[in-house]
């Protein structure tokens, strides 16, 4: 019997900042944006090579924007990722504290959406 976690709800205050943040800076890419009516949105996003999207909603969910903790993102080439980020963030209008903004800054490269916080952790392997 598989179990595959396909989908995680990212409580954000602003749908429309944090979707653009994930497309525009990070590269997620648009499954679905559909305004249900006047109090439901669901926005859906998938990062790239992951089976998992992430969902931005209102009239969903009722979790506080930036309650979501300790999501980790998997990658190949942690170093590579922290320099592009850190390119992506030098090249944004936004400082380094704003919400949404990639901390170049950082030893450990991680993006901050509202208060919640998106580690890139270095596996064994990478040591």
């Amino acid at each position: 019997m598989d179990l595959r976690l396909e989908l995680v709800s990212v409580p954000v205050a602003d749908v429309d900042r944090a979707k653009a943040f994930y497309v525009d800076q990070v590269g997620f890419g648009v499954e679905q944006d559909v305004q249900v009516d006047e109090n439901h949105r669901f926005v859906e996003l998938m990062p790239p090579g992951s089976p998992c999207s992430i969902a931005l909603t209102t009239g969903y969910i009722d979790s506080q924007p930036g309650c979501l903790k300790g999501v980790q993102l998997n990658v190949e080439n942690v170093d590579e990722v922290h320099h592009s980020y850190a390119i992506v963030m030098l090249k944004s209008p936004r400082s380094r504290t704003t919400p949404g903004a990639v901390s170049a800054s950082s030893p450990t490269p991680m993006a901050t959406v509202g208060q919640s916080t998106v580690r890139c952790i270095r596996s064994r392997s990478d040591e």
